[in-house]
């Protein structure tokens, strides 16, 4: 099974968060998923395909994880 996920941050600071996000999630290498940012004037799209669940979960994890830091920040 192939499994697909997109989170849409609506957000003022779209550019900024783009250039956070970017080089961290181009850094990590996987084997099981594929991530990526599409940028739009007021939003940015994060789309996760994955070849299982469990693969998407931890994408989609380390995503958000990602999101509350820039958010804290």
């Amino acid at each position: 099974m192939h499994y697909t996920c997109v989170i849409t941050v609506k957000s003022k600071e779209v550019n900024k968060i783009f250039k956070a996000l970017g080089p961290e999630l181009k850094q990590q290498t996987r084997n099981r998923s594929e991530i990526f940012l599409q940028k739009l004037k007021d939003c940015l799209n994060i789309k996760i395909n994955a070849n299982d669940s469990v693969a998407l979960r931890a994408t989609f994890n380390n995503i958000t994880k990602l999101l509350t830091v820039y958010d804290h920040i």
